[in-house]
Parts: C-alpha cells; structure tokens; sequence
C-alpha cells in the first residue's frame, strides 16, 4: 500500500480494504493519530499511523473521574486499574517542543503544549477528550502539533511561558511556528460541570489555528524560488488523514539537503489549504484518479517535466521495486545537479526501508 484513496468510508489501497475501526462506518478522524508527543500518543487512539502502516490498537482504559480509577472494574466491583501515564516525566521537554516547531512550520500548524502531570485527574479528562471527541481529535491532527509537558520536572518552561500566571492543570501554551507564545488558557474556564465542554474546547482551538495558506499562492511562491535558485519544483499532493502522505513527506524531509540542491519541496495540502483540492484536481488534469500522495516536477514556468504516475499507476510513495524505479527515473529525468551516486544513495534508501516494512 502505498497511496490512500477514500470511497465510503473506507480506505482503497493496492486492491485492498482496510476497515479502520470496528463499527460499520468510519470517517477520516479515525485514520491518524494526534500529532502527540508523550507516552499516550499510541495508545489512546482508535487508530494510529504507525509511520509506513495504519493499524487498529486497543484503547487504555478511559475512567472520566481522576488518573488512577478504571470505571468499569469499579461498576463490577473489581479493584481499580491505574491508568497509564499520559506524561513522560523524563522527556526532553524543550527538545520535544523544538521538534514540535519545526514540523510545525512546514506545516502551516501550531504546536500546543499541554502542561500537567500524571497526577492530575483533571489532564486525563481532558487528555480523553482530546481523543475520543472525533472533531477535536480531527481539529488537532489537522491544526496542531501537541506536546505534554510534566510540569513537576519543567517547571522553568510554564514560568518562561507565562511569567505572572497563578497556575491550575492542566495548563495550555499555543505557540506559533516560529515558538512565539500566542496564548495561554488555564482550563477552568474550559469546564463544565465534572468535565471539559466539548464546545469550548472546540472554539479555543479554533480561535487559535492558524490561518490557512492559499494553494495557489504556495504554488506562485515555489515556482518564483524555483526561478531564483535554477531549480525544478517537486510538489505532492497529501493530506492530514493520508498515512502515506507522512511517510512520503518523513523521507522527503531526511533527504532534503540532498534534494534541495536541484527542488524546492512544495506540498498541497489538498484539504488544508485554500483551495488545494481544486489545484490539486488541476495539476492531475490528464491523469487517472489513483489516490495519494501523488508528486509532480514542474520546471520553474510550471510546466509538469514528469509525474509519480508510472506504468502501473500512481506510485504514492514508493516502496515496491517498480516504484522505487520509477521515482529514481523521475529524479534522473530533472535533476541539474544531483550526482549519479547521490540518486543511489536514495533508491538504496528506499530499498532499505522497503524491506525492513516487508520483515515485519
């Protein structure tokens, strides 16, 4: 599987149906994690993109009174299961927010940090609610980058954020993607009754997300570097449920000071930016409908010189060996200065990764 295509619900892919959670019908929250940093950003997930693969996992249990209860062996008059921590007390948390800021600037998004701790009843309700609530789970994949921040152990990170504040947790820090403090919200505010208000939650967020990039103005803006620099641009098309999509952008990012020297990496957001589906329908004019990512190098006129569409259709990104040779084919068809043993180095790569994806 390497590119994503939706029909009903459902996920088509290399012939085959994945069913992404066990109820009938599924939507596109379901196909990818929170963007979280901490210990519960695989667990508390119906479904987690695992990096090359999208795979059902079991939820922890979800007790909405305080960390360490489990409601139902507590209506069954079992004794009560901790929760798993939510926060990792030994993280680096100033390297977790960096990373954070980065991918969040190529991103368009915001990073949130989540302060609190594992003692904190009141941050696994919200921690749940962030999960289990389709809209704000698909609101923050889409918009935010989250990061858990143990307070006990980064105290000097809270104080830097908000130097005169009277704290209550959990505690919330929105960051631009340059790391600037745009807002902090204490979450009592946020409350209702013994809980969180969804629609609260939902309007903070909201009000914060940051403003959608339009696609033709990325597009004019890539082209206009591609012109400056004698480049190529290598644009592809994704999208924020799309697993494929992240691991295509994942190599293209490990790779990108040895792309970079003939391509300005250029992505369309397809259902993100401001009328990326429409550019995105544009750009395939002419081409089957085969799912995504799909890429595309256009030379800087913006004239397509070739397209990840192969002899087999669209190759998403490339995993089996006629992909992976069409790709290498696609790079050797543009490139100006990339050496034949750079163009190795990558299909050796990709390769590697393909076969460590088979092992498993």
């Amino acid at each position: 599987m390497k590119s994503m295509i939706w029909i009903n619900g459902r996920v088509a892919a290399a012939g085959l149906w994945l069913l992404l959670v066990t109820c009938a019908s599924c939507s596109r929250t379901d196909s990818s994690a929170i963007n979280e940093t901490g210990p519960g950003a695989e667990t508390d997930t119906a479904v987690v993109d695992a990096g090359d693969r999208v795979e059902a996992v079991a939820r922890s249990d979800s007790s909405t009174e305080a960390a360490g209860t489990g409601s139902a062996a507590a209506l069954k008059g079992q004794p009560k299961q901790a929760r798993q921590p939510i926060y990792n007390e030994n993280a680096d948390a100033r390297a977790d927010i960096a990373a954070a800021v980065e991918r969040a600037r190529g991103e368009n998004k915001r990073v949130l940090v989540k302060f609190g701790g594992n003692w904190c009843g009141w941050c696994f309700k919200l921690h749940d609610l962030f999960h289990e609530n389709r809209e704000i789970a698909s609101l923050l994949r889409n918009e935010y980058e989250l990061v858990l921040v143990d307070v006990n152990k980064n105290r000097e990170i809270i104080e830097a954020y908000a130097p005169d504040e009277n704290y209550g947790f959990p505690w919330l820090t929105v960051l631009d993607s340059q790391g600037k403090v745009l807002c902090n919200q204490e979450t009592g505010a946020l409350e209702i009754g013994p809980r969180h208000d969804p629609a609260k939650v939902q309007a903070f967020l909201k009000e914060w997300q940051a403003e959608p990039i339009a696609a033709n103005q990325a597009l004019t803006s890539g082209l206009q570097r591609a012109k400056a620099e004698n480049k190529r641009v290598l644009l592809h098309v994704g999208a924020p449920w799309c697993g494929w999509c992240h691991v295509l952008e994942r190599f293209l990012r490990a790779n990108s000071e040895v792309l970079g020297a003939d391509y300005v990496d250029l992505k369309i957001d397809q259902d993100r930016m401001a009328g990326g589906r429409e550019l995105a329908v544009e750009l395939r004019a002419g081409h089957p409908e085969q799912g995504i990512p799909w890429m595309a190098i256009l030379d800087a006129d913006g004239k397509t010189l070739v397209t990840s569409d192969g002899p087999r259709g669209n190759i998403g990104h490339p995993s089996e060996d006629h992909e992976i040779e069409h790709f290498i084919h696609m790079l050797q068809q543009t490139r100006k200065q990339l050496t034949d043993e750079q163009i190795a180095g990558l299909e050796r790569q990709l390769r590697a990764d393909a076969a460590q994806r088979k092992a498993r």
